[in-house]
């Protein structure tokens, strides 16, 4: 006699198989940290196609995190995870299990092989790495261009506004010159910078051009008493820079905004020009009293810390500031023509405007940055 079985029982034995059979599942093979990835070691006789998702289970049987299906390789899967967020969970050996397509995870392009764990950047990281190709990226940042503004609240040298100071009596002075007003700000700064890449990280060389402003233009007595003539002195300032920045950190904080931390020299040439004049009122001026030009380079340390905000590939912006640590001042030089009797009585004239111009390198010098750039 043959015993068949209802049909009721086979589709609560079916029911139950179903559910006890395990769903598709690979195994973690490695993992690539860098590029938010994951490989894995596919089943035999599992089905796998790009746009799949899988999802790595964890220790308590719950999913660690999720990806797409980017490069197939005989019997290894690569997924993209959405981020790295929780990439650091996933240990070789754990299951992952095919959920099917569709997923939050979103496509991507043509993967790149890092061994076992080659894939392709996500939607979310390709968006970023897209970004981040522009600024300076680990695998290679590209040349860039900037064309910047620096004023200087502070110099890395600096002088005095000196005028002239009209003997008096007919004792020979102890000096020819009083102290004027605090030197200009370099408001007038602008410059140029190149950005060449060296591995993961760039040097940075640039180059500027101040002007120190207002210049000071100030009338005093040229013989105590007298209202003519009068003695107008003038003292303007320049300076041309270069200097070199290392690019020790290039952190983001977001997809379009990084923050910039640069050490490196600066070399900065200063000009500073004196010019005191004879003049009366409602007449010719009568003659010069002295013409000076004090020349000073100084090295300084920099330290720079600047921020990068993207708007696109290849353009973008530069805020930031950095601070000068002046190290040495090279080749001060002062010389200055006094007309015959314009010492009045000064055995060493050169000398006393050298010491009361005071052209010497400073004891720190602070710079602000806003510049736009360009990446090729």
């Amino acid at each position: 006699m043959s015993f068949q079985r209802p049909a009721s029982v086979t589709v609560i034995l079916l029911f139950t198989w179903l559910l006890t059979t395990p769903a598709q599942a690979a195994m973690v093979r490695a993992t690539s940290p860098a590029k938010n990835m994951v490989a894995l070691d596919v089943e035999d006789g599992e089905t796998v196609a790009k746009g799949d998702t899988y999802c790595i289970i964890g220790p308590k049987k719950k999913p660690v995190d999720c990806g797409k299906v980017v490069k197939i390789k005989g019997k290894v899967a690569v997924i993209a995870l959405a981020s790295g967020a929780k990439i650091g969970k996933i240990k070789k050996g754990m299951v992952a299990k095919n959920s099917g397509g569709g997923s939050s995870v979103a496509g991507a392009g043509a993967p790149d092989d890092v061994g076992d764990s080659a894939a392709a950047p996500t939607a979310k990281s390709k968006a970023k790495n897209d970004v981040r190709s522009s600024g300076s990226s680990p695998k290679g940042a590209p040349l860039r261009l900037w064309l910047l503004a620096d004023p200087a609240p502070a110099s890395p040298f600096t002088y005095k506004q000196i005028t002239y100071k009209a003997p008096d009596g007919t004792a020979t002075p102890s000096t020819l010159w009083a102290p004027g007003k605090a030197p200009g700000l370099a408001i007038f700064s602008f410059g140029g910078q190149i950005g060449i890449p060296i591995g993961s990280s760039a040097i940075n060389l640039g180059a500027r051009m101040r002007t120190f402003s207002p210049p000071s233009s100030v009338d005093t007595d040229y013989t105590v008493g007298v209202a003519n003539p009068y003695a107008n002195t003038a003292v303007s300032a320049k300076s041309f820079g270069g200097w070199m920045d290392y690019q020790l950190m290039h952190k983001a904080i977001s997809p379009t905004l990084f923050f910039n931390f640069l050490p490196g020299l600066d070399l900065d040439y200063s000009t500073v020009s004196v010019t005191a004049t004879k003049k009366n009122d409602n007449a010719p001026d009568s003659g010069s009293i002295v013409t000076a030009t004090s020349k000073l380079m100084v090295v300084s340390l920099r330290l720079g810390a600047n921020v990068d905000v993207f708007f696109g590939k290849s353009f973008g912006l530069t805020i930031g500031g950095t601070a000068l640590i002046p190290l040495a001042p090279l080749s001060p030089a002062l010389t200055a023509s006094f007309p015959t009797g314009e010492e009045r009585g000064l055995a060493d004239p050169v000398t006393d405007l050298k010491t009361a111009l005071g052209h010497k390198k400073n004891s720190i010098g602070l710079e602000a940055l806003a510049a736009v750039f360009f990446a090729f």
